[in-house]
């Protein structure tokens, strides 16, 4: 693959440091993978810096990668207990019949979140990955010939993506709601003045 970017023997070949974050040939520029880095507010990018880091030239370093997934895990761990929680707010909505299509998507997206959080959780282990040669085999299987390790990275950053979007919804049905609420209070209260004058101006005889 090293040869495969550098055009096989470029001067200072190298193995791409960014593992596909640099576009060193046509072959690796993909339309797809730069929306998917969008759709993730560069956290994806992020992630994939630093394993790319971690992952230069073939050399793992096991203490450093083992901070690398603590931190993911623990990410994970708040990301699906903010899904949790935005769940809990989004069932408090609908049961109480304050529902809308915007309130329904942050409920199934922030149950997604939960979902694919756990998913990543309990597919990255720490027994699982253990020993630098661990590592090294896990990353190796995992990376992608054309775009190396960002694919990882943009599935890894799915729990945190999701969250977001969830988020995002139950703010825009919470805003539909209370937008829904003061036009209710308005109109009720339009109603009372117009009860209220009709009489005035009509005059008792009118009824």
């Amino acid at each position: 693959r090293a040869r495969h970017i550098n055009s096989y023997g470029l001067p200072n070949a190298r193995l791409d440091r960014l593992q596909g974050f640099v576009d060193y040939t046509p072959v690796q520029r993909s339309l797809s993978m730069t929306l998917c880095d969008s759709a993730t507010f560069g956290i994806s990018i992020g992630i994939l810096q630093r394993m790319s880091t971690l992952f230069n030239g073939r050399v793992v370093y096991h203490r450093h990668w083992d901070i690398f997934f603590h931190d993911l895990r623990s990410t994970w761990v708040k990301t699906g207990s903010i899904g949790g929680l935005i769940l809990l707010c989004d069932m408090v909505l609908i049961t109480s019949e304050l529902n809308n299509a915007a309130t329904i998507a942050s409920a199934s997206l922030s149950g997604a979140s939960m979902f694919i959080a756990l998913y990543l959780h309990q597919k990255h282990p720490q027994w699982k990955l253990a020993t630098g040669p661990d590592i090294s085999q896990y990353v190796m299987s995992v990376e992608d010939y054309y775009q190396g390790l960002r694919p990882l990275s943009i599935i890894l950053a799915l729990p945190q993506t999701v969250s977001i979007y969830s988020a995002l919804f139950f703010h825009i049905g919470l805003l539909l709601v209370v937008t829904d609420r003061i036009r209710q209070a308005q109109e009720a209260m339009w109603t009372l003045a117009a009860m209220s004058i009709g009489p005035g101006v009509l005059g008792p005889g009118a009824f």
